[in-house]
Order: C-alpha cells, then structure tokens, then sequence
C-alpha cells in the first residue's frame, strides 16, 4: 500500500511539474518509487519560486492602485479645490473681453474629445473584449458631436467675424444633455467592466441601443431648443445673461449628483488598476468640478463661468497627457517583452548560447556585407571529449552540468565581438572576427586550457572531474565560401584533433591533391 501511495504522489508530482514548469518534464516522466521523494521536493521548489513570483505580481499591482488613488487625491486637493475657492472669491466678477474664448475653448475640446475617442476605439479594435472601450469611445464621440452642435451657434467662427455671438440658452441645454449623456455613459462602461467577465453580450445590439437612445435624446435637446418655441426650455435670460434657473430648477444638482456618481463607480469598480483608469476617474471628477465651479456663478460672462470653461481645457488636457503616457509604458512593455522573446529564440536554453540557427544567420549576414572585405574570419568548433562518460557515470543531470560549463568557459574565452554558440549536443563553435591566425590560435588554446582547469574555474556549478576538449580552426580563404561549408571545415579539423589525441587544437589544412 506503501509503494502504490508513492507511485501515486510520483505521478500526481509529475503532472504538476508540468504544470509548472515544461523543462522538468522530462526528469518528471520517471516513474520509480525510489524518486518520488525528489519529485517532490522539486514540485515544492518550482511551486514556491512561482508563489514567490506571483506574490511580487500581486505587490507591484497593489502598490500602482495606491499611487494611482493617491494621484487622484492630490488632483482633487490640489488642483481641484484650489480651483473652485478662487472661483467662488471672485465669481461675481464680469470679463466681457473674454466673451470669444467660450467658442475657442469648445473648438479645443471638441479636437481632443475626438482624439480621446479614436484612442479608445484603437482601444477596442486591438481587443474585442473589452466592450468597455467601445462604450467610452462612443461617449467621447457623443460628447464631440454635442460640441459640434454648439460650435454651430457661433457663425462668427466660421465666417471670421468680428463679433462672435451665440445663443446662450441653447448653448446651455447642450451642455446639459451632454454632461447627462456622457455621465450615464460612464455608469454603463462600470458596469461592463465589472461584468465582463461573467456576462456575455451582443456587441453589436449593446452599441445599436446605445445609439438610438442618444440619438433620441440628440432629438429632445433639439426639440428643447430654441429651434422649437412649443416646448422650448428656458434657462439663460437673454436680457440679463442670468442662468440662475439652470441651479433654481434643481437640474444642476442632477449634473451633479450624475458625475458624483460616475466617478464613485469607476473608482470602485476599477480600483484605479492601471494609468489608463486613472485617467477616466481623472476624467470623471473633473466634470464634477467643472460643475462645482460653475455652481458659484448665475452670470455667463462671470469669472467663474471662464474658469469653468479653463478649467475643463486644461483637465482634458492632463487626461491625454495620461493616455499618451498610458501608450508610451505598453510601448515600453511591449518593447521589453518583445526582446526577451527575441532573445529566447536566438539562445539555447541550457547554455544562453545563441542557436544553430542564429550562429548561421549572423554569419550568412556578416558575408553578405560588402563592407567587410579584407577583414580576417575564423571559424572554431570544439567537441567534449568522452562526454557519454559523463552522462553514463553521473547521469544527465551532471551532463548538462559540463555542458553548461564549457559554454560558459568559451564565452569567457572570446572577444566582445566573436560569435559563440552551440550547434550541437556536446559541439560548440565560434565565429572569430578580425583576428590574425596567432590570435585565433591564441584563443582556441586559452579556450581548451581553461576547460581543463575547472577546479580554478569561477564557474558556479559542480564539476565531478576534469573535462577536456578538442578544437578546430578554419581560417577562411575564399570571399564566396559559405557559413555551412566554413563550419564543416572546422569540423573536419576537429575530428583531427580528436583522431590525435583528443585535448588538442588542430588548424585544417587543404588536403593535397
């Protein structure tokens, strides 16, 4: 019962190396009780660095959300409170000469409300997934079209006039709906967010509803207009400029209270996880201050009614800046994952020598280049000496040991600008550049003497008894040779060096005629 409980842990071990961590596959396949106990301790081992890294994961994300949440704070306390005191102070106070920045600041936001929503809709074509993106995109183009709608109020812009005027009250029933509009927006894509993963949806039939219910209330801000004088609303006197009744008539507190909530949803359901996310909460409680600071004043060309129009600008702004930095760290990640992907496709993964494959390339690479003509190449191979000794007296394990050793050897044995590599099981070679013959001959014997002296060796693994090697070198003659044929001369002397003696260093020679 004993060795069936152990052949059982063994079998259960080697599933979850596998699991784990593909390279030990193939110690996992043993299936005799006398290693079931390492099994084991393997599978802890691998288990815990994975714990360990998933842990770090774990940390580093929780340490972005705090200092995302307190970037968002800070804004809060020190831009945005600021802002609406010094507002409040002066919010009695007339700028009339200002008058023609209101349709330049929302020609500003409407370019930068549709740069936002070609970013998330970039966003959303990248990953199908988050209809999320698709939702706030649509929200940032709704919100450009809206402030088409008010552009249009001002011909002078257009026809460069010299006197820009508008309709206030109209101007205002847009800037409602939109907030409205762009705040319910927001409270979807939260919910989306929170649900994406356990709801699937028609994105498609999401996206058309959402359509059509802006589209009719695109309809009824038109219809509440001055366009209509049968249903008209009234908010902005246009005698006295005086728009009390938009906070009179309670619709203020519901812009409000839409934006409160908006920016409370996002904050919780996203946790602020990423740059990204930071940037729509900024967003988010940028609008609620944007009508904070607009609630201290009844008058259009007040200072408060300016400011609120700056400060919107200026949020915007930063929340791009944000998304562009948001792009440039993927970029930077991207960047980063893509080299170590390149770099594990041209290293052997025991030795981080580069493959056979990217030694023949560099080296078909290097020929090609008419520049380097006249520069002398050189190509060694070296094979280990008796290395099936190795693996029938110690095991496989000790083998890659050696193997891991004369890599590492040979690295240190070369120039900066030589080539090493692995070509084969136990066959390394090097592509020697710019050296004369006594120098490659000077490295080739370095390389094969300090194999042999692993006891002084800095090497960090454990060698069980001396290794030696031999080696090859082709020094290259004719511009038209190729990589395979130079690397199959070296191999020839190689096999010289081995028919000598072994633990030798053998130049090829042309064989006579």
């Amino acid at each position: 019962m004993a060795d069936f409980n152990c052949f059982f842990l063994s079998k259960m071990m080697a599933v979850k190396i596998l699991r784990f961590n593909q390279r030990d596959y193939t110690f996992a396949k043993a299936h005799d009780f006398s290693v079931c106990d390492n099994i084991f301790r393997m599978t802890k081992r691998i288990y815990s660095q994975r714990r360990g890294m998933s842990d770090m994961k774990l940390f580093d994300v929780e340490d972005k959300r705090k200092m995302n949440f307190m970037v968002f704070f800070l804004y809060i306390v020190v831009v945005l409170v600021p802002f609406s005191v010094i507002t409040h102070r002066y919010y009695m106070r007339e700028i009339p000469s200002a008058e023609s920045l209101y349709p330049v600041t929302t020609a500003i936001l409407f370019v930068l409300h549709a740069l936002i929503a070609f970013f998330m809709l970039m966003q959303y074509m990248a990953n199908r997934k988050k209809l999320y993106m698709a939702v706030l995109s649509f929200a940032y183009s709704l919100s450009a079209l809206y402030l088409v709608c008010k552009l249009l109020y001002y011909p002078g812009v257009f026809m460069a006039g010299s006197v820009i005027e508008g309709n206030l009250n109209d101007l205002s029933i847009y800037w409602i709906f939109r907030s409205i509009t762009m705040a319910a927006v927001f409270v979807l894509t939260a919910y989306l967010y929170r649900r994406r993963d356990s709801i699937q949806l028609n994105h498609r039939l999401v996206l058309s509803m959402m359509l059509v219910v802006s589209l009719l209330l695109f309809v009824l801000t038109y219809m509440l207009s001055s366009e209509n004088s049968l249903i008209g609303l009234d908010i902005v006197s246009a005698d006295e400029r005086n728009y009390s009744k938009l906070w009179s008539g309670k619709i203020g507190y519901i812009v409000a209270l839409s934006w409160a909530l908006a920016t409370v949803l996002i904050a919780y359901v996203t946790r602020l996880k990423n740059t990204f996310w930071l940037a729509i909460g900024l967003s988010c409680i940028s609008y609620f201050g944007n009508v904070v600071i607009l609630h201290s004043s009844i008058y259009i060309n007040s200072f408060a009614w300016r400011s609120a129009r700056f400060f919107e600008v200026l949020s915007t702004f930063f929340i791009v800046t944000v998304l562009l930095y948001d792009i440039f760290v993927v970029y930077k990640k991207t960047l980063k994952k893509y080299r170590v992907s390149y770099e594990s496709s041209i290293r052997d993964p025991l030795t981080n020598l580069y493959n056979r494959r990217y030694y023949y390339d560099a080296m078909k690479g290097y020929f090609d280049n008419k520049n380097t003509g006249g520069v002398n190449l050189a190509v060694l191979v070296a094979d280990i000496d008796y290395f099936k000794h190795f693996n029938d007296t110690y095991g496989h394990i000790k083998g890659d040991e050696v193997i891991k050793y004369v890599a590492y050897t040979l690295a240190r044995s070369l120039r900066d600008e030589d080539i090493p590599s692995r070509i084969g099981g136990e066959e390394f070679s090097a592509f020697v550049i710019g050296a004369t013959q006594e120098e490659v001959c000077a490295i080739a014997e370095r390389f094969r003497i300090n194999v042999s002296q692993h006891e002084t060796s800095d090497f960090s693994g454990t060698i069980p008894e001396q290794v030696t090697i031999s080696v090859g070198v082709y020094f290259m003659v004719d511009a038209d040779e190729t990589a395979e044929g130079c690397v199959a001369k070296a191999d020839a002397a190689m096999y010289q060096a081995k028919q000598s003696g072994r633990n030798c260093v053998v130049v090829y020679r042309e064989p006579s005629a």
